[in-house]
């Protein structure tokens, strides 16, 4: 346990400064842009509304996942990396039978965008050499990830937006 936490924990807290340091400047965007955004007060007689601020971050979304996304490692997951650092092998040895092996053959059955790329691509994780690495998959994962994510905020909002409808009508009952 130990050796897996002195491996794990400067990855992610690494991992967790950086995410830690994107949002922060997606805030204070928000803060300058458009402040009454971040108040729970209406927005003045003449607001132009949340649009160009919604625009503005969609664009900004669409360039980090879809051409940025060319500039990132080669080797985007820390626990393979962690784990080729520590017992000198891409990946462990792992079960040829039971259950392990019914939920891998059902992975790669159904992973439409293994390794950040095509199934008929080559892995972008393979192309140690070039960088940025100009890749259609790439691009079209971190896209879909950025829609992902978008669309798990948006379900939590709304989720928390019916609780507190209905805890509101039981007070006022």
């Amino acid at each position: 346990f130990g050796t897996f936490v002195v491996m794990m924990v400067p990855i992610h807290l690494a991992i967790g400064l950086v995410e830690g340091l994107a949002t922060a400047v997606v805030v204070d965007f928000v803060a300058r842009a458009r402040p009454e955004v971040l108040q729970a007060s209406p927005a003045p007689n003449g607001a132009s509304g949340l649009r160009p601020v919604l625009i503005g971050l969609g664009v900004a979304a669409l360039l980090l996942g879809g051409v940025a996304s060319w500039f990132a490692s080669t080797h985007p997951d820390g626990l393979e990396w962690s784990i080729a650092r520590v017992t000198g092998q891409d990946e462990l040895a792992a079960p040829e039978v039971g259950l392990h092996e019914r939920l891998a053959v059902l992975q790669e059955s159904t992973a439409f965008l293994p390794d950040y790329g095509f199934k008929t691509e080559a892995p972008a994780a393979d192309d140690d050499g070039a960088w940025p690495s100009v890749s259609t998959g790439t691009s079209v994962s971190g896209l879909v990830g950025g829609v992902m994510a978008l669309g798990l905020a948006l379900l939590a909002g709304f989720l928390l937006r019916l609780y507190a409808l209905r805890d509101a009508a039981v007070k006022e009952s």
